[in-house]
């Protein structure tokens, strides 16, 4: 039976950029939980839940309560990890040429509006007629890497909570796209500040919806 021949090299870069987030894990069994759901992510063809991840480790007749700890216990600094990634990225790109992002809202659909930040959005997955549902509203700040064979990716640095003013917000206030816009790009500054990269020139690339005079203030 003829197989697909494996990419070694990108399984070496893959656990390279695990092996950079060490340091944010205080204890190597919860950075391990972490390589293992990782790993989990590229085996899963349904929702990516725990539980789905779970499934494709074959760990359901296992005590499952620690996997879901990982988040619900803060075990796991999203700052500290979004800092990281972002300085893999810096690997890429020389402090002379442009960092490219793009920025864009999505939303999470839920089942009701109890959870912190659901409000009744715009519904894209109806037909013309455009109806609304229960969801959460982000703002998906990404790093677009440098094309590669004519295709470039975009890969996520910041994942903002953009709670809508009608929303339940609890912990997060509410928040407009394109404020959420320019708090990814004061991160990014800051970013750049760290590494002594103050002169690094940036471009955003978005839709017309973030076209605010209120946006071209800050990029001025």
């Amino acid at each position: 039976m003829s197989t697909i021949p494996q990419n070694e090299e990108l399984l070496k870069h893959l656990f390279e950029i695990l092996e950079a987030h060490r340091r944010i894990f205080t204890q190597t069994r919860v950075y391990n939980r972490a390589v293992a759901l990782v790993l989990s992510e590229l085996m899963v063809f349904t929702r990516h839940t725990i539980t789905q991840q779970l499934i494709a480790l074959g760990l359901t007749e296992a005590d499952w309560s620690a996997w879901y700890r990982l988040f619900s216990e803060q075990r796991f600094d999203y700052d500290a990890g979004s800092e990281i990634l972002f300085e893999q990225s810096l690997l890429h790109v020389a402090e002379d040429e442009l960092y490219v992002t793009v920025g864009d809202g999505t939303q999470t659909p839920r089942s009701g509006r109890k959870m912190e930040g659901s409000g009744w959005l715009r519904n894209m997955r109806t037909p013309a007629m455009i109806g609304i549902h229960a969801a959460q509203r982000w703002f998906n700040g990404a790093w677009l890497m440098p094309a590669e064979n004519g295709y470039s990716r975009a890969l996520p640095l910041r994942w903002m909570p953009a709670f809508t003013e009608k929303s339940e917000p609890q912990e997060h206030a509410p928040m407009k796209e394109w404020e959420a816009a320019v708090e990814f790009l004061t991160w990014l500054r800051e970013q750049f500040a760290k590494h002594g990269r103050n002169k690094q020139n940036i471009l955003m690339v978005a839709d017309g919806g973030y076209d605010t005079i209120n946006l071209w203030k800050y990029s001025a």
